[in-house]
């Protein structure tokens, strides 16, 4: 073999243990730290950090150091839902809804037509003024209003007048 062969051949094996050598260590801290799937409800999450073993707290007889042992994580408050109405085909759902003062009511759009809520003043009914949206939203569109006066409500489509929904504020 001549030179020119035998360098070529020298690059190409420190190529090989070069990649081999990554390789290695690759899987080395894969087996430190291996990957963790964590399923929420909505997604999967994959964690990267390390996993670290709990181990009992030493006894009292035990000589040396007392090992800490990680405390559980406090437990994650429920989100607090949104009271919802459904703008269907056949209505509202649900049609009456009762919902302490101060909360945020979400009315949804569940048709094809458009939506736009008013204060129902037919019969003699008590408005509410402030609770009119001021611009309609198609399909699943959203409008939210949070009802500050205790009473009851009685609320319409400005596009579909035969379908009426009451909200009790307590």
């Amino acid at each position: 073999m001549n030179v020119r062969s035998n360098g070529v051949v020298y690059i190409v094996g420190l190529f090989i243990a070069l990649v081999i050598g990554v390789v290695l260590f690759v899987v080395r801290e894969n087996v430190r730290a291996p990957l963790v799937s964590v399923k929420s409800s909505d997604t999967e999450k994959t964690l990267a950090d390390r996993v670290v073993p709990q181990s009992a707290p030493a006894s009292p007889t035990a000589s040396g150091p007392s090992v800490p042992v990680p405390s559980p994580l406090p437990p994650v408050a429920p989100k607090e839902t949104i009271p919802t109405v459904y703008y269907t085909s056949s209505g509202f759902a649900p049609s009456v809804l009762e919902v302490e003062r101060g909360k945020t009511v979400r009315f949804v759009n569940k048709t094809q037509l458009s939506m736009r809520l008013l204060s129902n003043r037919d019969g003699g009914l008590n408005p509410y003024p402030a609770f009119d949206q001021t611009k309609s939203v198609g399909h699943n569109g959203v409008y939210e209003f949070t009802f500050t006066t205790p009473g009851t409500w009685s609320f319409k489509n400005q596009y579909d007048t035969k379908s009426v929904g009451v909200i009790v504020v307590k």
